[in-house]
């Protein structure tokens, strides 16, 4: 997702298996002159998943790693069966310049191909 002011991704990481802990990772890319919030509570919201369980129902700023700017979210979870399952939630975030903050919301998904 490209927005001016950040780019904004889910992605797998690595193969996922039926009932094995897994992960995806959320990376918010801030443009110039914007960087990432640190201040900010980000959290990731996520919607119920049929064949899919979460530690939490909500990921919090534990989970994230801050840089300049560069947010990274781990996402935990377990398909519960083989196939393919959507991993998706609401993503808040936010972005700043020198002079202004942006607070954004934004609907993530990912499709999770369980073997």
């Amino acid at each position: 997702m490209s927005d001016a002011n950040f780019e904004l991704k889910i992605a797998s990481k690595g193969a996922y298996e039926a009932g094995k802990p897994a992960e995806a990772q959320i990376v918010l890319d801030a443009k110039p002159p914007f960087h990432v919030n640190d201040k900010y509570p980000y959290k990731f919201k996520l919607k119920e998943a049929k064949g899919l369980t979460f530690p939490a129902p909500l990921v919090g700023k534990d989970a994230v790693k801050l840089e300049n700017t560069r947010a990274t979210m781990t996402v935990a979870f377990t398909p519960q069966s083989a196939g393919k399952h959507e991993l998706g939630g609401q993503f808040s975030f936010s972005v700043c310049t020198d002079d202004k903050c942006l607070i954004e919301k934004r609907d993530l998904s990912l499709l999770v191909d369980a073997k």
